[in-house]
């Protein structure tokens, strides 16, 4: 059994990038550092890639500099919050808005809750349990 060489470089560098497409990026935004690392590892140990952002400022520089297949946000953080990182989204890569994951502790929050109404986004309530982040994850990145 014999294996062909590439042809071209053009070749290898299509190759690559079709096992690149394979590899799902996953931007992780949390100003808890040990919430970043776990859900990070746990990405990691499914096969996913995935990039670490402690603020909203932070997540933003990484998808000017990234592309991206989904976004896991906390809601409250300083400064900035999960529903801003949700709007600058909507604005500027409408294509991830279905694919926003937000994390919060504050679902019954009459804020926070109109927010979750209004724009449907998906809801993981701390404490949430880690498979259930796995199940939400690939669901969305399946459709």
């Amino acid at each position: 059994m014999s294996t062909r060489p590439a042809d071209s470089t053009s070749e290898i560098s299509g190759m690559v990038q079709e096992v690149n497409d394979r590899k799902k990026r996953i931007l992780v935004v949390d100003d808890e550092p040990s919430v970043r690392q776990v859900v990070g590892r746990i990405l990691a140990h499914r096969g996913y890639e995935s990039t670490l952002a402690h603020s909203v400022d932070h997540a933003i520089q990484h998808l000017s500099e990234q592309t991206y297949s989904l976004i896991i946000s906390d809601h409250k953080m300083p400064m900035k919050t999960g529903e801003d990182l949700y709007h600058f989204v909507a604005d500027s890569h409408p294509e991830l808005i279905e694919k926003f994951i937000l994390i919060t502790g504050f679902a019954l929050d009459p804020a926070a809750r109109r927010f979750i109404e209004e724009t449907n986004v998906r809801v993981l309530e701390k404490p949430f349990d880690l498979s259930k982040l796995i199940e939400l994850v690939e669901l969305l990145l399946k459709k």
